[in-house]
């Protein structure tokens, strides 16, 4: 059976608001992420719903977590 994928897209930015490559996005308690690209932006799916807490993380960085709904399909931008 098949199940409807969510997509989660965004992008990251440090305190200057300038992009940041390499950043390792997850969705925490699944397998589902994507890392930042040159721009910061990072787009994955998943066949999660409701609410769940993405991590964003990168060496040299303090990592944050941010609680999103996977079913509202708004960007989620981390600074």
């Amino acid at each position: 059976m098949l199940q409807a994928q969510s997509v989660i897209t965004g992008k990251v930015t440090d305190a200057r608001k300038k992009p940041l490559a390499g950043v390792n996005i997850t969705l925490v308690g699944s397998y589902d992420g994507a890392t930042t690209a040159k721009d910061g932006t990072f787009s994955f799916t998943t066949s999660e719903k409701g609410e769940r807490l993405v991590t964003a993380s990168l060496t040299g960085y303090a990592s944050i977590e941010v609680k999103t709904d996977l079913s509202s399909g708004a960007p989620l931008y981390l600074y």
